[in-house]
């Protein structure tokens, strides 16, 4: 579209907001490598990978990557299959997200095992297949990163943590090393290592060290890219961070800054009155491949049963504000199942609110409460097997938006006379079908008026001279 062409008009299509997606959106910059080079080699680890797949003989492998690093799938692809002697296959597009494990797209092509390259969520596939995960090793400039660490940390500071992007595990004791130099001695320094076992308590893939007080007040030292997916979603899990120390070497920028965590919790509460307002909710199943997914879905279902609301389950592969659109005139609330770094922290986007399993545990489920403090989860492993109370039918509830008592219809599953069928209800079946039966697609453009779609006589005759037209002279 050039400067004299007037912008698309519509109430759901307007330059302004054009404009806006294309200032928020921002694609990681791809990494610049030689595939001829040892960089090359050592970034994916080459001799690792052909080691895994010889060592275990696995005969077809897929190699899951992420947008940033499709561009070497070839060479990857090619060097890895000559070398192994296995038959490789490329995941190019995930059904959802990135660092998830697509095991699901290695079942279509008969795989035995997968090796996944880049940013990781670490949630436990659904599927049983063998996975190696390659992080890419990521560099610091320590030169540049010392100095300016030095400057930031001050000298009341007490305890301080250090967490970092999977990309940049290849160099964590080095990291480790270097900064406790620079810390003062007064200073109580640990770190969050990437899991490597089952038997150590583990958060979001990292295990947490044994001699931190989760209690306590301490700042945060984050090596990584500021918009990424694990800082935010760590700080809401602990609550106990004041300072945040953020070093991205791509740029070798240093920010430290203080986190709004408890308003950015406050405002869940706010996502959470908004669902127990709603009567009917959309359960938005943001991935197939972690571990306990069909139990989070029935456990849904049970807690919308308990509510009396009536629940649609979509999956609509990846989740965007066009998809869900098409869902907004029916479903007041959506529910987004996903890997934890899938949650929607920032909803402002879309028409209808968006909340994660924790908040939906909360706002349906009588017995659990939660008053924006600490106890936030983004892992819904931590809570699916708690108990689901009953609705009080005696409690006042009352709406904290409207200011309105919430009206509620109370089910007891039992009839009147107490049969031996008290138990039975009334089932109903919806399929899409159903729900796109009555509906008309009426286009973008909130001026179309809707036209004529009754069946009638068509031409008769040629082209050149309808019976129903003038003869042509």
């Amino acid at each position: 579209m050039n400067d004299a062409e007037p912008p698309p008009s519509g109430a759901f299509y307007t330059g302004d907001h054009v404009e806006q997606e294309e200032e928020e959106i921002k694609i990681e910059d791809p990494i610049e490598l030689d595939p001829s080079s040892s960089e090359f080699d050592d970034f994916f680890e080459i001799s690792r990978v052909i080691a895994w797949i010889k060592e275990n003989r696995y005969q077809r492998v897929a190699l899951q990557l992420p947008d940033n690093l499709l561009s070497y799938a070839f060479p990857l692809s090619r060097r890895t299959e000559k070398e192994s002697g296995s038959k490789i296959y490329i995941l190019a597009d995930t059904s959802y997200r990135s660092c998830c494990v697509d095991a699901v797209a290695a079942e279509h092509a008969n795989c035995d095992s997968l090796i996944h390259f880049g940013e990781a969520c670490m949630s436990t596939p659904t599927t049983v297949i063998p996975v190696l995960y390659v992080f890419g090793k990521l560099k610091v400039d320590f030169e540049d990163f010392i100095p300016k660490l030095r400057e930031s940390v001050k000298e009341d500071e007490t305890e301080i943590i250090l967490l970092y992007e999977p990309g940049y595990d290849a160099i964590s004791s080095e990291l480790e090393d270097l900064i406790s130099k620079v810390l003062p001695s007064s200073v109580k320094f640990s770190s969050c290592h990437l899991s490597k076992s089952n038997s150590t308590k583990t958060i979001l893939g990292r295990e947490l060290p044994t001699t931190w007080d989760e209690n306590a007040s301490a700042s945060l030292i984050f090596i990584g890219n500021p918009q990424s997916a694990l800082l935010p979603i760590w700080l809401l899990t602990h609550i106990q961070f004041n300072k945040v120390i953020n070093y991205f070497p791509a740029t070798k920028s240093l920010e430290s800054l203080e986190p709004k965590t408890l308003r950015s919790l406050r405002k869940r509460l706010f996502l959470i009155e908004k669902l127990r307002d709603s009567n009917v909710i959309g359960l938005v199943v943001g991935t197939l491949g972690v571990e306990g997914i069909k139990e989070a879905i029935e456990r849904i279902r049970k807690l919308c049963k308990e509510a009396n609301k009536k629940l649609y389950v979509l999956s609509i592969g990846k989740v965007n504000e066009p998809k869900l659109s098409n869902f907004a005139t029916d479903i007041d609330a959506f529910i987004l199942l996903s890997c934890p770094f899938g949650i929607i922290l920032d909803s402002s986007d879309f028409f209808k609110p968006i909340v994660s399993l924790f908040e939906a545990e909360i706002a349906l489920n009588p017995s659990k409460e939660w008053y924006a403090s600490g106890g936030w989860s983004a892992q819904f492993g931590d809570f699916v097997q708690d108990e689901i109370g009953k609705l009080d039918k005696d409690a006042v509830d009352v709406s904290l938006i409207s200011g309105k008592i919430r009206a509620t219809q109370f089910d007891d599953h039992h009839a009147a006379d107490g049969g031996d069928n008290a138990d039975n209800k009334q089932i109903l079946e919806y399929s899409a079908g159903n729900y796109f039966s009555n509906r008309s697609w009426k286009g973008l453009d909130n001026t179309y008026v809707e036209e004529d779609l009754s069946l009638n006589e068509g031409l008769k005759g040629i082209a050149m001279e309808y019976k129903s037209e003038p003869p042509k002279s």
